[in-house]
């Protein structure tokens, strides 16, 4: 009898260990190679590739203790996610050293500044919290600075025009401002900018094209005798509510928790076909760079996802390069969630970057040095 229970039990596990690993197949491969806005559901597999690995590798160790001879065919779908594993964490623990710092430097910070704390919870609050990102800034001592959902009025001398806050005490003084989104009247706009210390000779500007509130900006800067491209935007979001992350990390007490799942998917569904779009626009002005270039993005989309596969084609993600760990750049919810990105061509040599920490945004600030190779023209 006993036997009996134990082998349909051994038969159930390898029955879930089979299913788990055709999820774990989809979200650690197809996720990042087929486009979200059809294979949407697939997109969603994709950002549970951490957990999914977890399930795997626990039920491949007790397989392997009990000799399965399936083992081995466990053990292959694990060797097949070793390029999202190297997509996902980043193994680098060696520290720059004098040598390594000797040449022409590029100093670029990237930042999702959530709004400028538009949705503070008083007026008070959003000045302390915007006093915390200016430090920041100011810290990084960046050449250049990428700050998406940048929030500013742009009537001179307003105590809200915090453009010119950091363009004047930050010694910035070229800055291009997209002036995505209209706020009140005509003096507050939403937007991704780029502050530079460096002269701004080109700027160009591509609204996306599926009816959002965002777009694109390139600016070129001349360093020198070098000419560099920078491009900054944040792709669309999911914009889940205090709601939705209460069902994910399931918090709610009411006892039909599961309520909250199909909207959940349906904001999940409508950021990935979105997504889709923008970055094919995205994708083609890096094509059309014929200068040295550096793409700083949130896109709203983890390591595993086909936006961030498009984009790591053509650039080198700076921080597979040279940082250390998960690299979350995304406070709420999950510890795995990077997806802020600064990203470079050939053109330059990731040298360093760090994660900055702060309580003005939801996102942590990404600050890298690029060396410059010699002969960018």
């Amino acid at each position: 009898m006993k036997a009996a229970y134990s082998n349909k039990l051994g038969i159930a596990f390898l029955w879930f260990m089979a299913c788990t690993s055709l999820f774990f197949l989809m979200a650690s491969n197809l996720a990042s190679l087929l486009p979200s806005n059809t294979y949407w559901m697939v997109a969603i597999a994709g950002l549970l590739f951490p957990a999914a690995f977890i399930v795997n590798a626990v039920g491949l160790l007790i397989i392997g203790f009990i000799k399965h001879r399936l083992a081995w065919l466990f053990f292959v779908m694990l060797l097949i996610s070793i390029p999202n594993i190297t997509k996902t964490i980043a193994f680098n623990t060696k520290k720059m050293n004098g040598n390594e710092m000797a040449g022409d430097f590029i100093t670029v910070m990237s930042w999702n500044v959530g709004i400028m704390n538009f949705s503070a919870p008083d007026s008070l609050t959003a000045i302390k919290e915007n006093k915390n990102i200016f430090q920041e800034i100011k810290n990084s001592d960046a050449d250049v600075v990428c700050l998406q959902e940048f929030f500013t009025a742009l009537y001179p001398g307003s105590h809200y025009n915090l453009l010119d806050s950091i363009t004047r005490t930050m010694k910035y003084p070229y800055h291009y401002f997209s002036k995505d989104l209209q706020y009140f009247s005509s003096e507050f706009y939403s937007g991704s900018v780029i502050f530079s210390r460096f002269p701004i000779v080109d700027t160009n500007r591509v609204s996306f094209t599926d009816g959002s509130n965002g777009a694109i900006i390139k600016v070129t800067i001349k360093k020198g005798g070098e000419r560099i491209d920078l491009i900054t935007s944040r792709l669309q979001s999911v914009y889940l509510n205090g709601y939705d992350y209460a069902t994910l990390g399931m918090e709610r007490k009411e006892k039909k928790i599961w309520k909250g799942v199909p909207s959940i998917v349906r904001k999940l569904k409508y950021g990935f076909q979105h997504r889709a779009r923008q970055v094919e626009l995205l994708d083609s002005m890096v094509k059309n760079s014929r200068n040295a270039l550096i793409t700083c993005v949130d896109l709203n989309d983890t390591p595993t996802g086909n936006a961030y596969q498009t984009l790591n084609k053509k650039m080198t993600d700076v921080w597979r390069k040279c940082g250390s760990g998960l690299g979350r750049t995304f406070k709420l919810f999950s510890p795995t969630l990077r997806i802020d990105y600064i990203f470079c061509t050939d053109f330059f040599e990731p040298i360093n970057i760090q994660r900055v920490k702060s309580s003005g945004s939801d996102h942590l600030a990404l600050i890298a040095q690029l060396r410059i190779k010699k002969g960018v023209e």
